[in-house]
């Protein structure tokens, strides 16, 4: 932020920084935006802000001012394996990742196998998602993950006695749900050109967590 001294004297710029996420109340922050200004002249005070849970959109200002600082959106980039603690107490993780011409899950009766569509293959990732928090919370639905290919998107294939899925819900402090996100991707599909994408609205904003899957 830009400060104009139009005093005789130079001074001191200090004002806490008050931010506010999705459509949530103003609140204050641990930041603040300080700057000496000399006598007839304009400064230029630094803060580093966020990254809030990588709630989007978030903005940030300091009291009674009538500016207001709203910073371009980057979807948080983690690797295999990496997780990501949502506001709510939830960390979320795609754990591992495979291909595969036959997919094996627990289903009534036992294992199974089942081949996927023609010309394609299985994409398997492994989510893991806890309650690290003290109250019961929602983790993350199949709904509001994928695997994608660019822009394209491979959705979650829904088999209706598959209980090695990952299933998401609400979750009891320290609770865990772990499990399969099987996809159907095209037979020439790479790692390196997919990544899975978690994305839901959440407290009148947005959260947006992307996984490479490279080893």
């Amino acid at each position: 932020m830009t400060v104009e001294n139009s005093g005789g004297q130079s001074g001191t710029f200090s004002a806490p920084v008050e931010a506010r996420l999705g459509t949530g109340d103003w609140t204050t922050t641990d930041a603040t935006a300080e700057t000496a200004v000399p006598a007839g002249e304009t400064a230029t005070a630094e803060v580093e802000l966020g990254p809030y849970h990588y709630v989007q959109p978030a903005s940030f200002r300091v009291p009674d001012a009538e500016a207001v600082a709203r910073p371009r959106f980057v979807p948080r980039q983690l690797p295999l394996g990496g997780s990501h603690l949502l506001p709510n107490g939830v960390e979320i993780a795609v754990e591992s990742f495979e291909f595969a011409d036959l997919y094996t899950y627990e289903g009534d009766g036992g294992t199974k196998q089942l081949e996927p569509t023609d010309s394609e293959k299985w994409a398997i990732a492994t989510v893991r998602a806890e309650n690290t928090g003290d109250e019961p919370a929602d983790a993350p639905l199949v709904s509001d993950i994928a695997i994608f290919r660019g822009e394209e998107e491979y959705a979650y294939q829904a088999i209706s006695d598959n209980r090695s899925r990952y299933g998401g819900g609400e979750l009891e402090p320290g609770g865990v749900s772990s499990g399969d996100l099987p996809s159907d991707v095209p037979a020439a599909a790479a790692r390196e050109d997919l990544h899975v994408e978690y994305k839901e609205a959440y407290d009148g904003g947005q959260v947006s967590v992307f996984w490479s899957l490279s080893e």
